[in-house]
């Protein structure tokens, strides 16, 4: 891998051609399969979206994409958004996430913040004890990352 001189946008673009590329933004959205992710830029500032599938990571557990945007209050640091497009596999979702998360390329120093969100059209019943409220627990816990469900086209917020 890249030596860690730069920051992790850098390192990225300097061996993955970007879905969408590096610009300042007021929103983003992405899509695979029919699912799309939508969030607002709040406050508007550089973005870049990745596929990981596939181009930053090959094999094992993955998910779809990251959408790295600038923090706006240390620009020298990055904001990562792990997005996993689903239809309804949620339990596996969450192995996917979990196991990009983990992965050795975002762990880099200048990635600050992660958050992890499912993007699914249908969730299991919310009985307060099911696989997704314990991994939001542990996500929070062991990886410092806030996991969050949302519907296709449900708005975020980055």
């Amino acid at each position: 891998m890249v030596k860690q001189n730069n920051d992790i946008c850098t390192e990225l673009l300097a061996v993955h051609a970007p879905e969408q590329e590096l610009k300042v933004r007021k929103s983003i959205s992405t899509s695979e399969k029919g699912v799309r992710y939508t969030a607002t830029v709040n406050p508007e500032r550089e973005t870049v979206v990745f596929q990981v599938d596939g181009c930053i990571i090959c094999d094992g557990d993955k998910c779809d994409k990251l959408v790295l945007s600038k923090n706006p209050t240390d620009t020298k640091t990055w904001i990562g958004h792990f997005v996993e497009l689903k239809h309804s596999d949620v339990e596996h979702a969450i192995d996917q996430l979990e196991a990009t998360i983990r992965h050795t390329v975002f762990k880099h120093p200048s990635l600050t913040r992660k958050y992890a969100r499912i993007v699914a059209t249908r969730f299991p019943a919310n009985n307060g004890n099911t696989p997704f409220e314990r991994a939001r627990e542990r996500f929070a816990d062991k990886y410092q990352c806030n996991l969050k469900r949302l519907k296709p086209n449900q708005p975020d917020s980055i």
